[in-house]
C-alpha cells in the first residue's frame, strides 16, 4: 500500500536472506525482468492488487525456494504470462 509505481532491477539486489515480499495494493504496471533475481530465499511473494498487464516468462526463475505467490486483481488477460518455471 504504498503506490509504487515501478521498480528497478537493483530494488532487491541485497536482501538475498528475505523470506516474504509484500507488493501487493500498489500501482505497478510491470515487472522488471531481474526484479526478483537475488530472492534466493523467497517463500512467500504478494502482487495482488496492482495494475500488472503481463510478465516476463522467466520472472520468477530464480525463486526456487517460492511456496506462495499472490497476484489476484490484476489486469492480466489469458495469455499474459505462463508460470512454467514455478514447481
Amino acid at each position: 500500500n504504498n503506490c509504487l509505481h515501478k521498480m528497478d532491477s537493483s530494488t532487491f539486489i541485497n536482501l538475498s536472506n528475505l523470506k516474504e515480499l509484500l507488493l501487493g495494493r500498489n500501482l505497478l504496471k510491470k515487472i522488471d525482468k531481474g526484479l526478483f533475481k537475488n530472492l534466493k530465499n523467497l517463500r512467500k511473494l504478494y502482487l495482488n492488487s496492482n495494475r500488472l498487464i503481463e510478465l516476463y516468462s522467466n520472472v520468477f526463475e530464480n525463486l526456487t525456494y517460492l511456496e506462495e505467490l499472490y497476484m489476484s486483481e490484476n489486469y492480466f488477460t489469458d495469455n499474459s504470462f505462463e508460470l512454467k518455471e514455478l514447481k
